[in-house]
């Protein structure tokens, strides 16, 4: 069995895609992350726009914005009520998980059945059971009502005037008009008056906390004093480790402040045998661990198709690097909270603080007063470090 485009001349004969696999593009193209970028796909290829690189949905439901980053992670860009996908992660999703390498735009013609199935006489029994009445490949119905779009609308009903004959004519005489009774009307109860609103309650001047200068410097700079962690292995209780859960169930990053660890300090869960938290140099190596996928795959069998990625405790010593280099900051009191608290913990510290002075100096003096163990220094010269980092992340995810 081949396909040819169904409007225009036959193209040269190529193997059809078998059902399954259209079954599994139907699959990942109808989730409520995805459904509405089918939609946008199709209308590109109806108006003859040009594609875009990046598609946008300015006004996405709570629905579609979960459903987006459940499978594309942080691929998924969501700002308020705006979300935005990059065409290129949607096509490298349809390829990991699908097997699809023919593009976004070639999925969704396929899906809307502008690829006619033609009969060879060499096919076997299985592919002509994955044949519809038509002729096309048949898709689960579910897969199959997503990708088709909203129903159209009803035709406003028409009025057909009818002619009704009028009754005959009868005298006065023998009908006499009747009065109609007076309708009775019930008595309405009268509404209940609103109650009155109840007055706000005056502040506890015990929580009122007037701040000298002073106070307000020192509070200031532990608002400014951050440190950038991954999954940390803390208690889902009080505000900080509420805050925590949440944002590592996302599969996100989390910027803890001095003033947060010190007011609300989260509980500390002790670590299980071999546990190991990373310790890196910059924001780069812990955003490409966040990202990075498992090391054991998702199981075919599991009901929703994600990507699984390590979880591995992760600390970065210099949150505001943004430069490409190994070396970082001299880290601030909010990493050294959190570092002395996963040791306290029971968790082993790897250590990779870069490979300039600043970073010599940072792995002796943690080594020292934490017992980090040095992780990469050297790195090996056959490999980019940051392959390195994420490779032993994902052999130690938990």
């Amino acid at each position: 069995m081949s396909l040819r485009p169904s409007r225009g001349a036959p193209a040269e004969r190529r193997p059809a895609p078998p059902r399954s696999l259209l079954a599994d593009v139907a699959e990942l193209l109808s989730g409520p992350g995805l459904a509405w970028v089918v939609q946008r796909v199709r209308g590109q290829l109806e108006t003859g726009a040009d594609p875009v690189a990046v598609l946008q949905l300015p006004s996405a439901t709570a629905v579609q914005r979960a459903g987006a980053r459940a499978v594309l992670g942080p691929a998924a860009v969501v700002r308020g009520t705006h979300l935005s996908l990059r065409v290129t992660d949607v096509e490298d999703l349809l390829r990991e998980l699908a097997g699809w390498d023919g593009g976004l735009t070639a999925a969704v013609r396929a899906l809307d059945g502008d690829l006619e199935v033609i009969e060879d006489d060499d096919e076997d029994d299985d592919a002509e059971r994955d044949e519809g009445p038509d002729g096309g490949v048949t898709l689960p119905a579910a897969a199959a009502a997503a990708v088709a779009g909203p129903p159209a609308p009803a035709p406003a009903p028409v009025s057909v005037p009818v002619s009704v004959p009028r009754p005959a004519p009868v005298a006065a005489a023998v009908l006499e008009p009747v009065p109609a009774p007076a309708p009775q009307l019930e008595p309405q109860p009268e509404p209940a008056p609103e109650p009155a609103p109840e007055p706000e309650p005056d502040p506890d001047p015990a929580l009122v906390v007037d701040l000298d200068a002073a106070q307000a410097d020192r509070t200031g700079l532990a608002l400014a004093d951050l440190v950038l962690v991954l999954d940390l292995p803390v208690a889902p209780d009080g505000p900080t480790g509420t805050a925590l859960a949440a944002v590592s169930a996302a599969g996100l990053p989390a910027a803890l402040t001095l003033q947060q660890l010190r007011d609300a300090p989260p509980s500390w869960l002790p670590a299980p045998p071999g546990g190991t938290a990373l310790v890196c140099a910059t924001p780069a190596v812990l955003a490409a661990v966040a990202g990075a996928p498992a090391a054991t795959p998702t199981p075919a069998s599991a009901p929703a198709r994600r990507r699984r990625r390590p979880r591995v405790p992760v600390v970065c010593l210099d949150a505001t690097a943004t430069s490409p280099g190994a070396d970082p900051g001299w880290p601030g009191d909010a990493v050294v909270v959190v570092l002395r608290g996963l040791k306290g913990a029971g968790w082993r510290l790897l250590l990779n603080a870069g490979d300039g002075p600043e970073g010599e100096v940072l792995t002796e003096l943690l080594a020292s007063e934490l017992e980090a163990q040095v992780w990469r220094c050297p790195a090996d010269p056959d490999a980019p470090l940051r392959e390195q980092l994420v490779g032993d992340a994902r052999r130690l995810a938990r």
